[in-house]
C-alpha cells in the first residue's frame, strides 16, 4: 500500500477512535480517561516505521479541531485558536515516535510479543513511560494558552495521563498483533475476538451508566427549570405593574408635567434593576403634528422634532404618510442613557401594529428593540400600556386613545437577578428566541448566550406578544466538580482488566505460536533442501543440466528443456538428449564432457540446434562435482549470446564504419579500440595502436602539459558527466601535427567502466574559416582605403571648381556656370558618400573595448547631441527602463542616434515628431523598440532601408546618403542581434532590435 493512502487510513483511525474516546468523557472540554488513539498510533508507528508519525498528527489535529470547532463559529478568523489546533496534534506524534524508539532498541523490529518478557517490556514502555509525553506537553500548550487553569492541571494532567495509557495498554499490543502479516490468523483470532468483546462489554456497561446519571441529572434539571420560570414570571409581572402604575397615574390626573413624572419615577429604576427607561408617547394626528412640535418646543425649551430612525442609523424627520403618531415625549431613564425624545414609535411596522391591536383590545403588547433603545447593543423588550381619554365603551375604543406608556427593560438583567439565587447548584440560564438555535449567535434575536454543556433543558416563557426559550444547563466547572469518580474508576479498572487479559491472551498464544513456527520452520527447511535445486534451475533464464559420466541427464530445467519437442522431454531424463544433433555435433559434445570430468572445469562457446532447427550460440561452463558415495557428475550452465553478439556485431561494424574517429580508451590511458576512421585520421592501423597509450596520438609538448592533454580532457568528461568538445593538437603516424575536436563520455557496464572518444579532423574546417576571415578583412581594408585614398582627388577637384566659380565667373556663360554648380555639389555629395562608407567599413574593423552598458545613460547622451534638432521641430521622446548590455557604449551612441535622427529627419509635414524607446525581453535576448509618428516605410522596402546607399526618396524631399541603417544593421550584428523593421505597425515607423541578454 502506498505511504501515503497508509498514513490517510491511520489518520481516519486515529480520528474515529478519538471521538469515540470523547464520548467516554464528562465534557469535550475535559480529557478522557480510555483514549484508543494513543494505542492506535503507537502500533503503527512501531510496526510500519517513522513514515507512519504524519498520519499520527493529522489525525491528531483533526481530533482537535472537531473539539475546538463548535465552541467558537469564528474559528478560522482565530489565529490563536488555530495554532493551539495544529500544536496539539505535535505531542502525541512526539508520543508515538519515542515509544516506538524505546522499543526498537529493547525488543527490536517485528517483535511479535510471543513471550512474557516481551509482552512487559512492550506494555511498560509504551504505556507508563512514553504516555508522560503527550500528557505533559499536551497540558502545557492548553495552559500556555489559557485554556486550561493553573489549579485544574493536576486533575486534568493525571486523567490524560491515565487514558492514554489505558488506551496503549489494550490497543497497542493488539494493534501490533493485527499489523504483523508473520503472525498466524488463528492467533490473531484468539487474541483480538476475545477483547473485541470484552472492550465492547465494558463500553456498552460505561455508557449506560454515563446515560442513567445524565437522565437523573436531566430530570433534576426540569424540575429546577420549573421552579425558575415561575421566578422570572413574578420578576416580568412586577415590571409589568410599575408600567402599569404610571398609567394609573396618568389616568388619575387631568394633566401630567414632565416634572412630575420623572419625580412619580424617582426610585422606580433602584429598585427594579431591569428597568431601563419609561416613556409618555401621546397619539398626535398628522394634521395636529406642526402644531405639537411647535408647542412641545416652547414648554421644553429646545427645537422638539418628532422623528424616525432609518435603517442606517440616522434619524430623520417623519414622512407625513400616516393618519397618527406617536413621539416620545416624557422620558425617564436610568443614570448613564442617553434621554431619547421625539423618536415616533410607530414608525417600525411590527411595533405599529402591535400598538393598533393594543388600543383596539385596550390591553398591553410587548416588542424587541434595539438601536437608540440599546446603546450597549443588547436587544431590550418594550412595554406599551394604552391610555385612553375616559372609560371606554365605545365598539372602537382607539378614537379615545390619549397614547400610550412606554417602559423598556432588559431581559439580561432580569435574567441575572434570577440566576444569583441558582449558581450555586451551577446553573447557568441563557434567553433564544423561539424555535433559535442555543448554540448560533445573533445579535437581533438572541439576549444572552453563552456556551452550553451536553446537559441542558429548554421552556417556553412569554412576555406578552413575546415567546422565548429559556435554555437552563449545568455549567462546566459545575460538572467537573461534581464528577461521579466512582464511574471513572470502575471504567479503569475495566480497561486494566482488559489489558490483563490481553496480556495473558498474548502469552498463552505466543507460546503455541514459538512451538509451531519452530515445527513449521524445521518442516520449511526440509522442503527448501529438497526443492532449492529445482527451484533454481526452473526460473534461472539460463539453461541448467545435470549429467553423469555416461552423459546421461540426471536434471534439466524448464530452459533447457526447451531445445527439445514435448514429446522428447517427458522421457529426456535418464538418456543422453544427443540424438537431435548432428554426429560431428554429439562428438563434439562429449569431447568436452570428457575434458570437464578430467579438470573439474570447462568453458566454451559452441553452437546448439534444437528441434526446430534454429542454431544458437551458448557460452556453456562445465563443473564437475561428486556426490556423498564419490560418484562424479557435470553442472552444466549454458547462457544464450546469439542476440548479443548480434548486436556486439553490429555495433562494431557502426563504429568502424563511422564517419568520425572512435576510440575505446581504458582508465590507464590504453587504447581497447581503434575504427577506420582513426586509422584514416592517424594513419595507424589497429594491430600498430590497441593497447598503447593514448597520449602517442599527440606531440611531445602537448602530452606533458598535464591540464591541457588528450587523457585530461577525456578523464574530466568522466568526472562530469557531461560530454563537451575540446579544441587539442594531434600527431599523424608520420609526424604531422594537426587539429582535432575531442568529446569523450565516460561509460560504466556492470561495475567496469571505460571512456569513450570521438575525434574528428578539423584542419580543413580550420583553413576554410581563415580564408574566409581573411577574405573578409582584406575587403574592409580595401573598403576602407578606397574610400579613404579617393578623398584627395575629389578634395582637388572641388577645390577647383569652387576657385573657378569664384574667381572666373564673369568669363563664362551660362552653361559653364551650371556645369560648375554640378560638379560642386557632386562633390560634396562624394564627400557624404566617402564619410558614410568610412563609418560603415569602420564598424568592428579594428579592437573595440567591449563592457556593461547601460542604455538608458546611452540615450541621455543621444538626446543631448541631440537637442538643438529637437527643439527645433518640437519632437517629444519618450525613453522607458532599458536594459544593461554587453557591447561597445560608442556604438550603441551611435545606434540609436542614427534611429532617432532618422525619425527627426522623416517626419510628417509639420506635425510634431513622437519618438517612443522601450525595451521587452525574449528568452535569452532583450527587445528595444525605436517608433515613431512619422511618413513610415511600406512593407515591401522592409530589406530595402538596411541596404547600403539604398534610399527611397530624393536628396530635395530628405537629404541624405542611404547609409544609416545600414550602419545601425552592423552595429546590431556585431553585438550578436538582429535589427528588422516591424511590418504591422501603422503609425510610423517602428524598428525591433534583439541584443543578447546579460
Amino acid at each position: 500500500m502506498n505511504i501515503v493512502l497508509k498514513n490517510l487510513v491511520l489518520a481516519t483511525l486515529y480520528y474515529i477512535f478519538g471521538r469515540i474516546g470523547l464520548y467516554l468523557a464528562s465534557d469535550p472540554a475535559m480529557a478522557t480517561i480510555f483514549w484508543p488513539g494513543a494505542g492506535i498510533a503507537m502500533a503503527a508507528v512501531y510496526s510500519c516505521g517513522y513514515r507512519m508519525l504524519p498520519g499520527v498528527y493529522l489525525g491528531a489535529v483533526l481530533v482537535n479541531l472537531t473539539i475546538v470547532y463548535p465552541s467558537s463559529v469564528s474559528i478560522f478568523a482565530i489565529d490563536t485558536t488555530i495554532m493551539r489546533v495544529f500544536l496539539m496534534g505535535i505531542p502525541p506524534m512526539l508520543q508515538a515516535l519515542a515509544g516506538s524508539f524505546m522499543i526498537q532498541r529493547v525488543l527490536g523490529l517485528e517483535n511479535r510479543l510471543e513471550t512474557l518478557r516481551a509482552v512487559l517490556w512492550f506494555s511498560v514502555l509504551a504505556g507508563p513511560v512514553s504516555c508522560l509525553i503527550s500528557a505533559s506537553l499536551s497540558e502545557f500548550i492548553l495552559y500556555s494558552f489559557g485554556v486550561t487553569a493553573w489549579r485544574a492541571i493536576p486533575l486534568s494532567w493525571a486523567t490524560w495521563y491515565v487514558g492514554d495509557m489505558l488506551g496503549t495498554l489494550v490497543f497497542a499490543p493488539t494493534g501490533v498483533l493485527l499489523i504483523n502479516s508473520s503472525v498466524s490468523r488463528h492467533r490473531k483470532q484468539s487474541v483480538i475476538l476475545p477483547l473485541l468483546f470484552l472492550f465492547v462489554l465494558v463500553i456498552s456497561v460505561f455508557f449506560y451508566a454515563i446515560g442513567n446519571e445524565k437522565r437523573n441529572r436531566l430530570e433534576g434539571l426540569k424540575t429546577d427549570s420549573t421552579l425558575i420560570v415561575n421566578s422570572l414570571n413574578n420578576s416580568f409581572n412586577a415590571y409589568l405593574e410599575q408600567v402599569k402604575s404610571v398609567r394609573s397615574f396618568f389616568q388619575a390626573s387631568e394633566y401630567v408635567s414632565e416634572r412630575e413624572f420623572r419625580l412619580y419615577l424617582e426610585d422606580v429604576f433602584g429598585e427594579y434593576p431591569a428597568m431601563e427607561s419609561l416613556f409618555w408617547a401621546p397619539r398626535v394626528p398628522k394634521e395636529d403634528l406642526a402644531d405639537f412640535e411647535r408647542r412641545a418646543s416652547q414648554t421644553k425649551g429646545f427645537s422638539f422634532r418628532v422623528v424616525g430612525t432609518q435603517e442606517d442609523g440616522e434619524q430623520k424627520p417623519v414622512a407625513l404618510t400616516r393618519d397618527y403618531y406617536f413621539p416620545l415625549y416624557y422620558s425617564a431613564q436610568r443614570f448613564g442613557l442617553n434621554t431619547v425624545q421625539g423618536e415616533d414609535v410607530g414608525e417600525n411596522e411590527l411595533i405599529r401594529s402591535r400598538l393598533d391591536v393594543s388600543a383596539k383590545t385596550q390591553r398591553p403588547v410587548s416588542s424587541v428593540v434595539s438601536g437608540i433603545f440599546s446603546p450597549d447593543g443588547e436587544a431590550k423588550v418594550a412595554l406599551f400600556f394604552p391610555l385612553y381619554t375616559s372609560d371606554v365603551s365605545g365598539e372602537r375604543p382607539q378614537d379615545f386613545l390619549r397614547g400610550f406608556i412606554v417602559g423598556i427593560f432588559s431581559p439580561y438583567e432580569m435574567l441575572t437577578e434570577t440566576l444569583v439565587n441558582w449558581q450555586s447548584r451551577g446553573i447557568d440560564l441563557t434567553f433564544v428566541a423561539d424555535n433559535q438555535d442555543e448554540n448560533v449567535k445573533s445579535n437581533e434575536t438572541v439576549i444572552f448566550l453563552r456556551r452550553l454543556s451536553a446537559l441542558h433543558h429548554r421552556v417556553s416563557f412569554n412576555m406578552l406578544d413575546e415567546h422565548w426559550q429559556l435554555v437552563v444547563s449545568l455549567d462546566k466547572e459545575f460538572l467537573e466538580a461534581h464528577v461521579n469518580w466512582a464511574l471513572w474508576y470502575v471504567l479503569g479498572g475495566s480497561f486494566l482488566f482488559t489489558f490483563i487479559v490481553s496480556g495473558f491472551l498474548l502469552v498463552v498464544t505466543g507460546h503455541g505460536a514459538v512451538t509451531e513456527a519452530v515445527v513449521q520452520e524445521r518442516t520449511r527447511q526440509l522442503n527448501d533442501q529438497t526443492g532449492f535445486l529445482k527451484l533454481i534451475m526452473d526460473h534461472v533464464p539460463d539453461l541448467v543440466f545435470v549429467k553423469n559420466r555416461k552423459h546421461e541427464l540426471i536434471a534439466a530445467n524448464e530452459a533447457f528443456l526447451g531445445l527439445y519437442s514435448r514429446e522428447d522431454q517427458k522421457t529426456l531424463i535418464g538418456r543422453t538428449g544427443l540424438e537431435i544433433f548432428t554426429e560431428e555435433e554429439q562428438e563434439l559434445f562429449k569431447e568436452q564432457d570428457n575434458l570437464a570430468f578430467r579438470k573439474g572445469y570447462s568453458e566454451v562457446f559452441e553452437n546448439n540446434t534444437d528441434y526446430r532447427g534454429i542454431i544458437r550460440t551458448f557460452f556453456t561452463r562445465k563443473i564437475r562435482f561428486e556426490d556423498d558415495a564419490g560418484h562424479p557428475f557435470l553442472l552444466g550452465l549454458s547462457r544464450d549470446m546469439t542476440e548479443l553478439l548480434t548486436v556486439q556485431s553490429h555495433l562494431e561494424s557502426i563504429l568502424m564504419t563511422t564517419a568520425d574517429g572512435f576510440m575505446v580508451i581504458e582508465h590507464d590511458g590504453k587504447i581497447a579500440t581503434f575504427n577506420k576512421a582513426c586509422e584514416r585520421i592517424f594513419g595507424y592501423e589497429p594491430q600498430e595502436i590497441v593497447g598503447k597509450p593514448v597520449w602517442v596520438l599527440e606531440p611531445d609538448y602537448q602530452a606533458q602539459d598535464e591540464k591541457g592533454n588528450f587523457f585530461y580532457f577525456v578523464r574530466q568528461a568522466g568526472k562530469t558527466g557531461d560530454q563537451v568538445r575540446h579544441e587539442l593538437l594531434a600527431k599523424h603516424k608520420d609526424e604531422t601535427v594537426f587539429p582535432i575536436y575531442l568529446a569523450a563520455s565516460e561509460v560504466r557496464v556492470g561495475h567496469t567502466s571505460f571512456y569513450s572518444a570521438i575525434v574528428r579532423d578539423i584542419s580543413e574546417e580550420k583553413k576554410a574559416k581563415e580564408d574566409l576571415r581573411r577574405s573578409n578583412q582584406e575587403l574592409e581594408d580595401f573598403a576602407y582605403v578606397a574610400s579613404h585614398d579617393l578623398k584627395a582627388p575629389l578634395r582637388h577637384l572641388s577645390l577647383s571648381a569652387n576657385f573657378l566659380i569664384r574667381n572666373y565667373s564673369g568669363q563664362f556663360d551660362d552653361k559653364a556656370h551650371e556645369l560648375l554648380n554640378i560638379i560642386s555639389k557632386s562633390s560634396e555629395r562624394m564627400f557624404e558618400m566617402i564619410d558614410s562608407l568610412l563609418a560603415y567599413s569602420s564598424v568592428g574593423r579594428k579592437d573595440v573595448q567591449m563592457s556593461a552598458v547601460a542604455l538608458n545613460e546611452v540615450m541621455e547622451d543621444v538626446l543631448d547631441n541631440l537637442s538643438a534638432q529637437i527643439e527645433a521641430v518640437k519632437a517629444r521622446i519618450s525613453v522607458g527602463p532599458l536594459p544593461e548590455i554587453h557591447g561597445n557604449r560608442n556604438l550603441m551612441i551611435q545606434l540609436f542616434q542614427n534611429l532617432v535622427e532618422n525619425a527627426l529627419k522623416y517626419r510628417k509635414g509639420s506635425v510634431s515628431p513622437v519618438v517612443k524607446v522601450h525595451a521587452g525581453s525574449s528568452g535569452r535576448f532583450n527587445l528595444i523598440t525605436v517608433s515613431d509618428n512619422g511618413i513610415g516605410i511600406e512593407k515591401e522596402y522592409k530589406d530595402k532601408v538596411f541596404k547600403i546607399f539604398q534610399r527611397l526618396h530624393s536628396d530635395a524631399q530628405y537629404p541624405g546618403t542611404g547609409i544609416g541603417l545600414a550602419i545601425c544593421q552592423r552595429i546590431v550584428e556585431f553585438h550578436g542581434g538582429t535589427i528588422e523593421l516591424d511590418e504591422d505597425y501603422a503609425e510610423g515607423s517602428r524598428f525591433i532590435i534583439k541584443l543578447p541578454a546579460v
